[in-house]
């Protein structure tokens, strides 16, 4: 027992050890993001020499469809609703979760209703808003807010065509 004699000395060595702990468990998160970077590096560079199989049956789906999609996106576009009189096919972007499609926006003749039917992160969206843009229903409840600003760019581009009954 004579090793704690000197206790201000002992108190000073057990923080530092609690110090050293404190911080690697710090460090050791820090590994674990490099880690995840490391393993996207890796997945894209199997996407890109061709070995990862869920990406390469992705990217033969899109060529068979006759679409260029990035691997793991599907890329669907909708038909205009044939309730409704009107439609206009819209590009969009998501800028929080990067997600880039093509809106097809239906609309009744006298601008009473409009349809917002997309595919986004692979998830059918169908929106329904009334005259003033306000939303009436939402199938998955994911495109509320962006819904009102495509009617909006599809307004304001004015490229309307006719459906076909």
């Amino acid at each position: 027992m004579n090793c704690f004699k000197n206790r201000p000395a002992f108190a000073i060595i057990i923080m530092i050890v609690i110090a050293i702990m404190a911080f690697s468990g710090c460090s050791s998160a820090g590994s674990k993001t490099e880690k995840k970077t490391e393993e996207t590096v890796t997945q894209k560079e199997a996407v890109a020499a061709g070995t990862d199989i869920s990406a390469r049956e992705s990217i033969q789906t899109a060529e068979e469809a006759g679409t260029a999609a990035a691997p793991g996106i599907i890329e669907k576009e909708y038909q205009p609703n044939p309730d409704y009189d009107r439609y206009a096919k819209v590009d969009y972007l998501i800028e929080d979760i990067g997600a880039e499609f093509t809106a097809t926006v239906s609309k009744k003749a006298d601008d009473s209703e409009y349809e917002v039917h997309c595919m986004v992160d692979n998830v059918e969206q169908l929106v329904v808003l009334d005259k003033d843009l306000a939303v009436v229903s939402d199938k998955t409840g994911e495109l509320g807010y962006d819904a009102p600003l495509i009617v909006q760019k599809a307004i304001d581009a004015d490229k309307w065509a006719d459906i076909t009954k």
